[in-house]
């Protein structure tokens, strides 16, 4: 008897036709969801977290997900988002089987009981525009008779670089930053971030004092 035949058993094992994110594919987003289409109706019970697997291949380790099947489609959905310019491997294994009870067929490419690999890389992390915000913690203000002052600063961001200036002359600082033997009058400091991905605070913080020694 032909396949298909009224009375015959279906010993045809189902495929998958179509996959998501497609093999090899690049800069995939990280909050995707893997599919797989079959090429026909499959047991629902058997389509779950443990016949459909996503695992990160940096260090082999299985996603935690939520699995569904309709319509001829197996969905996996991470339970996190996936990390940024990472590989993943999408698996399914033959234990994923059609309505007669007949395994997926075995890809001859892949490990036993996988019936099908593939992989995928999720994208770079955008790029960081975002300025730091740069804030004086403490030092002189209004009039003080100490001719030395001592500022703390800190960033928005961490990793950054600061820029000092004191009455107009600039250099490279970190905090706490001290100024010895100021003379007596006005003075103003003024402090600037640069954060890890080279923006700049557009908006120093800065502060004036009178200096009046003895």
């Amino acid at each position: 008897q032909c396949h298909g035949a009224p009375g015959s058993a279906d010993s045809t094992p189902p495929t998958i036709t179509q996959v998501s994110p497609l093999e090899n594919a690049a800069n995939v987003s990280t909050d995707t969801t893997v599919t797989a289409n079959f090429s026909e109706t499959m047991k629902a019970a058997t389509i779950n977290a443990t016949t459909f697997t996503l695992t990160n291949t940096a260090d082999n380790s299985q996603l935690p997900a939520t699995v569904s099947y309709n319509d001829n489609t197996a969905t996996l959905t991470p339970s996190n988002a996936l990390a940024n310019n990472t590989t993943y491997l999408a698996t399914v294994t033959t234990g994923a089987q059609d309505l007669a009870g007949n395994a997926l067929d075995q890809d001859p490419n892949t490990a036993d009981n996988q019936a099908k690999t593939w992989t995928f890389t999720t994208a770079a992390p955008p790029a960081d525009t975002t300025a730091p915000d740069t804030t004086i913690i403490s030092g002189p203000s209004g009039t003080v008779k100490s001719s030395d002052a001592t500022f703390t600063f800190s960033s928005s961001e961490p990793n950054s670089t600061f820029q000092c200036k004191l009455d107009g002359a600039i250099s490279a600082c970190v905090s706490p930053t001290r100024y010895t033997g100021l003379a007596n009058g006005t003075h103003t400091f003024e402090v600037k971030a640069t954060d890890a991905a080279g923006n700049e605070d557009p908006t120093p913080d800065s502060r004036s004092w009178k200096v009046r020694a003895r």
